[in-house]
């Protein structure tokens, strides 16, 4: 009996969350080019949604003759995904090390790393998102940065008195800045806005990547339409550039002027994060220059967007995440307003659409999966029956 067979206690959500189970490793007899046609046909959906805004996004910057770069992002992916795989492998190598204690380690560990980390149905099943999400962040870029060749920055001034009214004839800013507004609080709130939410979006597509989760469907589609229907269709039909920017493009007074140089004020003596980005993507749209980033939009908030998807796709997972998640995604609404990148209602569409996506992909893969249910693969099997989970 192999090391790797030996009996395990019950998993808890956390273990089924961040472990592979050894039956990732068991043989499947249909061999490895009929198991990739079945993982091509349980990943269709998502396939052909990548698919298609990548075809569409590309034929609108020929059409206004504009830069995309699918590969924009390879690099960066490239070295985040690997420092993701290295603690991921570790942590499950080591953690079976310690339950199963067995006579030889290092055979164990090599068995534990090819088995269940590196199986052949793994590496196989993760494939189309591993190259696709990639390209879809790139063409995201790519469409943002035209945005406002498009459709001009014009509902910037509309979405400020919108975002008054509905906060009893006071901007969001102001309720804010008497609560938030101290420097080491600003500074605070403009790390949590920056580098954690990069880190956690990326280990969102990282882990929906890899990971056998029946689940990773509903996250992979739904990611792939906050980018485009969000973060393109919809910013572009409603361009605008966010507070910060308001002074810089629009003529006479400036609401947000008081709150601009406040934070101006901060990062003359501290480093900002949140400004340092903004004078970043200022450049960029100045320069109208294709980089890592670039591109400026403020309706809906795509920070907004990625922050609840995080909430949703980790509710299954014990009680302490959901409080860390949607304490996570408060902060993240309170930064977008205070650190000017954003007018509130930004947030609250952001979360209106994210969340009717969520469930919109996540019925739409109920109905499938009840139809397939009642349709016999060419085996002979119901897709229940398939050794393979989506």
């Amino acid at each position: 009996m192999s090391e790797l067979s030996h009996p395990r206690s019950i998993p808890t959500a956390f273990e089924v969350a961040l472990v592979p189970d050894p039956s990732d490793a068991a043989p499947y007899t249909p061999g490895l080019l009929r198991h990739g046609l079945r993982v091509l046909r349980q990943q269709a959906g998502f396939i052909a949604v990548a698919l298609a805004y990548l075809i569409a996004g590309y034929i609108v910057t020929r059409l206004y003759d504009q830069n995309v770069r699918l590969g924009l992002y390879n690099g960066t992916h490239a070295v985040i995904y690997l420092n993701f795989a290295l603690a991921w492998i570790g942590f499950v190598v080591v953690r079976a090390l310690l339950r199963e204690r067995p006579d030889h380690p290092l055979r164990f560990a090599w068995q534990v790393l090819i088995e269940r980390c590196l199986s052949p149905r793994r590496l196989v099943h993760a494939a189309p998102a591993f190259v696709l999400l990639p390209a879809v962040i790139s063409m995201t870029t790519a469409i943002k940065r035209m945005i406002p060749v498009v459709q001009p920055f014009a509902w910037d001034p509309i979405l400020a008195e919108v975002d008054r009214w509905l906060h009893g004839g006071v901007a969001p800013w102001e309720w804010l800045q008497p609560i938030v507004g101290y420097p080491s609080v600003t500074v605070a709130i403009s790390i949590i806005y920056s580098l954690p939410w990069f880190v956690l979006v990326l280990l969102m597509q990282f882990w929906h990547t890899f990971t056998l989760d029946r689940r990773r469907l509903r996250f992979l589609i739904t990611y792939v339409l906050c980018w485009a229907v969000q973060g393109n269709v919809i910013a572009t039909a409603l361009s605008s550039a966010g507070p910060i920017y308001y002074g810089r493009l629009f003529s006479g007074p400036d609401p947000f002027a008081p709150l601009v140089e406040y934070l101006s004020s901060v990062a003359q003596t501290h480093v900002l994060p949140s400004y340092l980005a903004q004078e970043y993507l200022w450049n960029s749209y100045q320069q109208d220059f294709l980089r890592l980033g670039s591109g400026i939009s403020a309706m809906p908030s795509l920070h907004i967007a990625m922050g609840l998807l995080l909430v949703l796709s980790t509710w299954h997972l014990h009680r302490a995440v959901r409080v860390a998640t949607l304490s996570f995604l408060i902060v993240l609404q309170i930064g977008a307003v205070h650190l000017g990148w954003h007018y509130a209602i930004d947030g609250y569409v952001a979360l209106i659409l994210t969340g009717t996506l969520w469930w919109g992909v996540g019925r739409c893969l109920d109905t499938h999966r009840r139809r397939g249910a009642r349709a016999p693969d060419a085996g002979g099997r119901s897709p229940s029956q398939s050794p393979v989970a989506t």
